[in-house]
């Protein structure tokens, strides 16, 4: 073992302790010969005159068992590996033990000392993740003789929580485990491969999930362009692409859209109602956001940033529709990377208009970057892409979810090669290409979920 590693392992000091020589059974039997209830103490532990006669030959402990209970486990179902099967070692090491991260787990071993007096004895445990330190355990045994009846020793250690966060997320890690005393004798060593989850979760959730968040988007978003038409029925009738939308051209009238309004969002309430509390409110407080959008064009050139904000909620509520609660550590770089992502398409979108903009006095990003559109976007669209493999990262996303990524950076650098700004048929083209990129992103998850949940994956 590297130096390091054994610095990894040296056990915690208490100044002014010293441990005492080491001693023999019947060295220990003599002391105090004529206290009786400590010499039945120790008699209980097998120390007693003449009680050693075996040869002081061969390990002085031998560790038998090592179990491993979580919460996270099946109600009665324990992990117990047999450390005297080489077999059992190895294979763990290529199937790791999956725990929920950031959880309780109580470690129990069996050990029998087969000769001499140990003391001082401790168990150490050494995690990490690509050779950083993430976790370490020590944690007493104390001291020990053979036991009067040849039987083995169980030790219960103190409840331990298991490694959470980016690294102890993102793959599998090393345990490395010894027994040693105060003299750093080591008794026993070994190693196992663990591995820990955010949630876990089976094929019927994130399918019941997708279904209520793909209707709920579906509801949503018609809310919106019918917020937006209400907002904007003026000034569509001056602007030729849109002049020919319903409110604008007097197919109804704003009383029947409030009604299809209403329609809309109690459908949407009925979709997140579905959900826990945590989600509902969070949910609710995109609306504020979604109201607000269509005013922002008249007092900002920035209105795509509003869009981006209300645009990306799922990326939030997804997660706490699931979990009770938002990661915020994973959540906020894929809302960040979506922020960026829809600021690109919705620039391309009002390059579109930009001329009966400037008539009517619509502001927008694609007035704002004007003839700095293409670097500004391939700029957001590096970043989208960035926090959006990082959230990837971050959440122990796997090779394929990597590959849509990759993907969906080609189809942008793609789309922002081709585009023509003032060209308006070019323009929607751009725009559906952008939606091409986040399906590529889907697809990349998709596909690391499923190899996930096939098992090939561990």
């Amino acid at each position: 073992m590297s130096a390091h590693e054994e610095e990894d392992f040296a056990p915690a000091s208490t100044p002014g302790y010293k441990p005492t020589a080491a001693k023999s059974v019947d060295e220990y039997a003599q002391m105090d010969a004529e206290d009786e209830s400590l010499a039945r103490w120790k008699a209980s532990l097998g120390i007693a005159p003449g009680a050693s006669t075996a040869p002081a030959a061969g390990p002085k402990v031998t560790v038998f068992t090592l179990e491993l209970d979580s919460p996270t486990l099946p109600p009665g179902k324990k992990l117990v590996l047999d450390l005297q099967d080489p077999s059992q070692l190895t294979n763990v090491k290529k199937h790791p033990i999956t725990i929920k991260e950031g959880v309780e787990y109580n470690v129990r071993i069996t050990f029998k000392v087969n000769h001499s007096i140990i003391s001082g004895v401790r168990y150490m445990q050494v995690v990490k993740r690509s050779g950083v330190r993430v976790d370490k355990m020590e944690q007493m045994l104390g001291s020990y003789g053979p036991h009067p009846k040849g039987e083995a020793y169980t030790k219960n250690f103190d409840p331990e929580e298991s490694p959470s966060g980016m690294l102890a997320r993102s793959g599998s890690y090393n345990v490395r485990s010894r027994v040693v005393d105060d003299d750093g004798e080591v008794y026993a060593a070994w190693s196992i491969t663990m591995a820990s989850y955010a949630l876990q979760t089976p094929y019927t959730v994130p399918l019941t999930y997708l279904s209520l968040f793909g209707i709920g988007a579906l509801v949503m978003r018609g809310a919106g362009c019918t917020i937006n038409d209400m907002w904007d029925k003026k000034l569509d009738k001056s602007v030729d692409r849109t002049k020919e939308r319903p409110l604008a051209r007097g197919d109804i009238s704003t009383g029947q859209a409030v009604g299809f309004l209403g329609l809309q969002l109690s459908a949407g309430l009925a979709v997140l109602t579905q959900l826990n509390w945590y989600s509902i409110l969070l949910g609710a407080s995109s609306l504020s956001v979604v109201t607000i959008y269509p005013f922002m064009k008249r007092v900002t050139y920035w209105p795509q940033s509003v869009l981006g904000l209300a645009f990306n909620w799922g990326a939030l509520l997804g997660w706490s529709a699931v979990a009770g609660s938002v990661n915020w550590s994973v959540a906020l770089p894929l809302y960040a990377g979506g922020f960026c992502w829809t600021l690109v398409y919705d620039t391309i979108y009002a390059h579109q208009d930009k001329a009966d903009d400037v008539t009517v006095g619509i502001r927008s990003t694609a007035l704002l970057f004007g003839e700095h559109t293409r670097p500004i976007l391939s700029a957001l669209s590096a970043s989208s892409i960035s926090l959006i493999t990082y959230a990837g990262y971050l959440n122990a996303q796997g090779a394929l979810f990597y590959a849509g990524t990759g993907l969906a950076a080609l189809q942008l650098a793609r789309v922002l090669a081709r585009v023509n700004f003032d060209d308006r048929p070019s323009c929607w083209k751009g725009f559906v290409g952008c939606g091409w990129a986040g399906f590529w992103i889907w697809m990349g998850a998709l596909a690391d979920y499923g190899w996930l949940m096939s098992g090939m994956g561990n």
